[in-house]
């Protein structure tokens, strides 16, 4: 059997947990040199199976460690004061009233940009 990633590539393909706005999640691996295309999302799922998903679909792509999380995690949202690191400190309320605070680079018209690239509170 061929292998899923050429040995050239494998170092751009990272694990990525999908979290769509219906608020289910998609685990597999993406080539974080072109991750986002005209279509959406192009993955390979966890089985080795393409799959593109549609941007409209997606809250969040998050790039993991493993794909099993740490359920030992305590999960904050939100700082209580704004650290001091470059960047935009933004907080985001998506759709479904979820509210996230983090870091974005900042750019001429990221107002209207469609995707950001947001490092989350850790």
């Amino acid at each position: 059997m061929a292998p899923l990633v050429k040995d050239n590539h494998k170092s751009t393909y990272k694990k990525v947990v999908i979290r769509k706005l219906d608020h289910g999640l998609t685990k597999g691996f993406v080539d974080s040199t072109s991750i986002f295309g005209p279509n959406g999302v192009r993955m390979l799922d966890r089985e080795g199976r393409t799959l593109t998903i549609p941007l409209h679909e997606i809250k969040g792509v998050f790039f993991v460690k493993d794909f099993d999380g740490n359920p030992q995690r305590s999960e904050r949202k939100l700082f209580q004061s704004r650290p001091r690191l470059a960047g935009l400190w933004v907080r985001v309320t998506f759709k479904d009233k979820e509210v996230l605070g983090g870091k974005i680079e900042a750019f001429a018209g990221y107002r209207k940009a469609r995707i950001w690239v947001l490092l989350p509170i850790i």
